[in-house]
């Protein structure tokens, strides 16, 4: 991560580089959160959640907060690139990538919510969820669209 963002923050960049595959980026920290969130979920088996509890809840959501962060510039960086092509005109099955992380932001910041008893994290994550939602349906369509009137 830290290498993409200094590329992103040092290399002049295009348009044309920012494929929608960046926002996997988003999504493995989102798959980060979820394990941690699971590992505080486990029964407390002889005190090994208990010793590794409190460093696996503030690594978790130290990930959770970076994706958080993330998230937004991914929205203006994708933004950036749809405008400056005049919008999105055809379908690229690279669309995908980014519903999968919205989708598992959403559930990881519920899990992660629930197991540090956050009635904040469950609500960003059911607000994301919808978000997740309205992502898959645009692509869906846009997918349907591209065979229907594009050949």
């Amino acid at each position: 991560m830290a290498i993409l963002l200094a590329r992103l923050l040092l290399v002049p960049t295009e348009r044309q580089d920012l494929s929608p595959t960046y926002w996997i980026n988003m999504g493995a920290t989102a798959i980060s959160v979820f394990a941690g969130a699971s590992i505080l979920g486990l029964p407390d088996v002889p005190g090994l959640v208990h010793q590794v509890g409190p460093t696996v809840a503030g690594v978790s959501f130290m990930l959770w907060a970076f994706g958080t962060w993330w998230f937004p510039l991914l929205v203006v960086l994708t933004v950036w690139r749809v405008v400056g092509r005049a919008g999105l005109r055809r379908y690229d099955p690279a669309l995908w990538s980014i519903v999968f992380p919205l989708g598992m932001y959403s559930v990881a910041s519920m899990a992660l919510g629930r197991a540090l008893h956050s009635a904040a994290l469950i609500t960003v994550g059911t607000d994301e969820s919808w978000l997740a939602l309205a992502g898959w349906g645009l692509t869906l369509g846009l997918m349907f669209w591209s065979w229907a009137y594009q050949g």
